[in-house]
């Protein structure tokens, strides 16, 4: 008996500050969770990194420019922001929402010649992104 009463005073004297939160990882300053700097710059790549003629443009037009395997490859890497956003235990509807969207750059950006054109505006990692963000 006075083993669980040890542990229970144990536990009353953790102060609550020192908790983490259930997702096991600390939470940034004003209780908002971070995303990952490496996902960030992983999205900059895909979507936004170059610029031509005032259009940005990123390594996911480049590489859907090679048929079949362009596209395929863009869809891995952008399997990477719902991991982050599984990650973060973010609304089913959220990553379904995301997966909708690869799916759909995917899709579109395997039609030749509109497909790449599509690649270059629709942003299928940006948005995702973006729906992270906004449900952190």
């Amino acid at each position: 008996m006075s083993l669980s009463a040890t542990t229970l005073r144990e536990k009353a004297a953790v102060p609550q500050a020192a908790k983490r939160p259930a997702s096991g990882r600390s939470a940034s300053p004003g209780g908002r969770r971070r995303i990952s700097p490496g996902l960030r710059k992983l999205v900059d790549l895909m979507d936004d990194r170059y610029e031509i003629a005032g259009i940005r443009f990123g390594l996911d037009a480049v590489i859907g420019l090679v048929p079949g395997f362009g596209d395929f490859f863009g869809m891995v890497l952008g399997t990477a922001v719902i991991l982050e956003a599984l990650r973060h235990r973010v609304s089913p509807w959220v990553v379904g929402r995301m997966l909708l969207n690869l799916w759909i750059d995917a899709a579109v950006g395997s039609v030749p010649l509109v497909g790449d054109a599509f690649d270059v505006f629709f942003k299928a990692h940006r948005r995702n992104l973006r729906l992270l963000e906004e449900s952190l």
